[in-house]
């Protein structure tokens, strides 16, 4: 079952060509509509701590650039792909526990990095306040080379996926946030082809000297590049096969490698072992489908049984416990008006 959205690109609204700025605000109960609503990414959340979910989305496009905020309760397992040729840089304004970026360990003073073509998997705390940047990286390359020279261009392929450097990442998402609020507060300044060059630069070049310490500062990963390639290849295995009953000796030899080391794998990487991941990403996947399900058309066995639950007692009572309501009841208010708030 593959429940991947297909996107990839920045979307057309993104052009200065096409509108000079785009300003989104919602917030929102459900985790699936969070992941939607991050702009030309393509995105699946999944929710793994119990408990109702909350949360908030702020985003700015301009010149191609997407700058935006999020706000969530719960910790969930993030699986992101940015659109096509960015580079993004994110960093946490504020988080209540432990925050694991592809196996980083990642504090406040921590900038995390996709490179175009990268895909990424972030675990939450139970609550983050995280902010973001996506740059077109052809674009950035060529502005770095002239302002700092070929080496400092080279230097953003060579950054590492999490960075701390309590003095650089300060800086930066205090100028994200500055410039986020200027941007909503006065859209109408972007008006100006000056204003928006200008804007422009500064983000540019506050990006790049956020990387000039890259090489002193990156501390070494938790996790080593072997067990985190581990952990994206189980994955991907257990989405396309969600629906079978997948064991953990199918996916040991599946990836050739023993139960010991996967388990190592995910609880490094995920802080979560297999079982539990693969539970989580089927009732995840068992609620957004009910929520976008006709009540009257819809029988709730026939979609756990899509997800490869077989026992409905047992569906019921775990899907309760994670999301504080039964299957019933979130097909039932799938024909309700739509759950979030938009502003």
């Amino acid at each position: 079952m593959n429940t991947d959205t297909c996107i990839g690109k920045a979307p057309a609204f993104a052009s200065g060509s096409t509108s000079h700025v785009r300003i989104t605000h919602r917030n929102t109960t459900e985790v699936g509509e969070m992941a939607a609503y991050v702009q030309g990414w393509e995105q699946i959340y999944d929710q793994l701590t119990p408990g109702p979910f909350v949360g908030d989305f702020t985003e700015v496009w301009f010149d191609g650039i997407q700058i935006f905020r999020e706000q969530t309760t719960q910790s969930l397992q993030e699986h992101c792909r940015p659109w096509q040729g960015c580079l993004t840089v994110g960093i946490p304004l504020r988080m209540d526990g432990r925050v694991v970026y592809d196996g980083w360990e990642v504090d406040e003073h921590t900038q995390i990095t996709i490179k175009p073509g990268e895909e990424s998997l972030l675990r939450t705390s139970p609550a983050l306040d995280l902010i973001a940047v996506a740059l077109p990286m052809d674009e950035l390359m060529e502005f770095t080379r002239i302002l700092e020279g070929n080496d400092a261009a080279e230097a953003l392929v060579r950054a590492p996926a999490a960075l701390r450097d309590p003095v650089g990442s300060t800086k930066l998402k205090e100028f994200l946030f500055s410039a986020l609020s200027s941007i909503i507060s006065a859209p109408q300044l972007l008006e100006h082809e000056q204003l928006r060059r200008a804007m422009k630069h500064a983000i540019y070049e506050s990006t790049v000297a956020s990387f000039g310490k890259a090489a002193a500062a990156s501390q070494s990963p938790r996790t080593s590049s072997g067990r985190r390639q581990v952990v994206h290849r189980a994955v991907a295995y257990m989405r396309e096969h969600v629906n079978e009953p997948l064991s953990v000796a199918d996916l040991c030899a599946e990836l050739g490698v023993s139960r010991r080391t996967l388990q190592y794998c995910f609880e490094e990487v995920l802080q979560l072992n297999p079982v539990g991941y693969l539970r989580a990403i089927r009732l995840n996947g068992v609620r957004r489908d009910l929520l976008n399900s006709d009540p009257e058309k819809t029988m709730i066995q026939d979609v756990a049984a899509r997800w490869g639950f077989w026992h409905l007692s047992r569906l019921a009572t775990e899907y309760r416990a994670m999301f504080g309501e039964l299957p019933s009841a979130t097909l039932r208010g799938a024909a309700a008006p739509a759950r979030h708030l938009n502003a």
